[in-house]
């Protein structure tokens, strides 16, 4: 019941209309309410293969739904612009140089983040990876892992190999929302354009810092905060 409050409030907050793009299949209950709204296109962004695969085998029975299987950095490259984005959220590392990272990542290594790869493979990547770079080589495992491009035996296997640093991937975080808003925002919403996603943790201060400079404070950004049981939800608005 909760969830299908929680759901219910997006809705109503986004309202829905022409181009959608959500971020995040999930267990597809937003993607079916959004089908009620008569869209014009419906674009979703699931990097994990599980969801994507649910996500097609529900997308073949609906119209003018598209499904991308990319994380969302390099899914976001190759799209136009949106009348509303969802976030749903999906597997994503807190850090705040997350969307640096993969930039990075893709322009030194063109099709990367594409491949099924062997041991040998990331042996090779991993005494190959600069020095400088070691700090983020564990996060960048762990994403491929999340991709389905690697398993965990082999992330685990080369983290110790190599005495990496483990690290959580947690799922919807703040950092993520806020990157994801950020490049939206720059290059994929158009005016009058909305924006909605539901954060549950509390913001770290940086978040919160940011947030307020680069969108709440913003004269072409309209921006509001709907409380609700558990957590909030943000509404983004392009004036202009």
């Amino acid at each position: 019941m909760l969830k299908k409050r929680n759901k219910k409030a997006l809705l109503d907050a986004l309202a829905p209309f022409g181009d959608v793009l959500q971020a995040g299949f999930g267990n597809g209950d937003l993607a079916e309410e959004m089908q009620k709204f008569q869209l014009r296109s419906h674009t979703i962004i699931e990097p994990d293969p599980s969801l994507a695969k649910k996500a097609r085998k529900w997308a073949a029975k609906q119209p003018a739904v598209k499904v991308i299987e990319e994380p969302w950095e390099i899914a976001l490259r190759g799209l136009g612009v949106f009348d509303s984005i969802a976030f749903e959220g999906f597997a994503s590392q807190t850090l705040v140089d997350g969307e640096e990272r993969f930039q990075e990542v893709h322009e030194k290594i063109p099709g990367l983040l594409k491949v099924r790869y062997s041991d040998s493979d990331l042996d090779a990547f991993c005494k190959a990876v600069d020095p400088q770079m070691k700090g983020k080589l564990s996060v960048f495992l762990a994403e491929l892992e999340q991709n389905g491009q690697v398993d965990a035996k082999q992330r685990k296997g080369m983290v110790r190999k190599h005495k990496l640093k483990e690290v959580k991937i947690e799922r919807f975080s703040f950092p993520t929302i806020f990157f994801f808003l950020k490049r939206c925002l720059a290059s994929h919403m158009r005016k009058n354009s909305r924006f909605a996603a539901r954060v549950q943790e509390a913001l770290p201060k940086a978040a919160e810092r940011a947030l307020f400079d680069e969108v709440i404070v913003n004269p072409l950004i309209g921006y509001r905060e709907v409380d609700l049981v558990q957590g909030k939800l943000f509404v983004v608005e392009k004036l202009g």
